[in-house]
């Protein structure tokens, strides 16, 4: 499976800053996780399923 965002790169713009920083980013269409429709944008721009699983990171071992 491959997740895919759909986004015109014309209209994405980041709207978060230091004093907002979770300002959601707009230009953003929809996002596919696992093949599941997991974000639909525009004007009623939410999260409908959560699809996958977060990664975490992992400290390196030394070599």
């Amino acid at each position: 499976m491959a997740d895919v965002v759909v986004f015109d790169p014309e209209t994405i713009t980041d709207t978060a800053t230091y004093d907002q920083p979770l300002g959601v980013s707009e230009g953003i269409e929809r996002v596919f996780v696992n093949g599941v429709l997991a974000y639909r944008g525009a004007s009623e721009a939410r999260v409908l399923a959560r699809a996958g699983r977060m990664l975490t990171r992992q400290a390196r071992a030394a070599i």
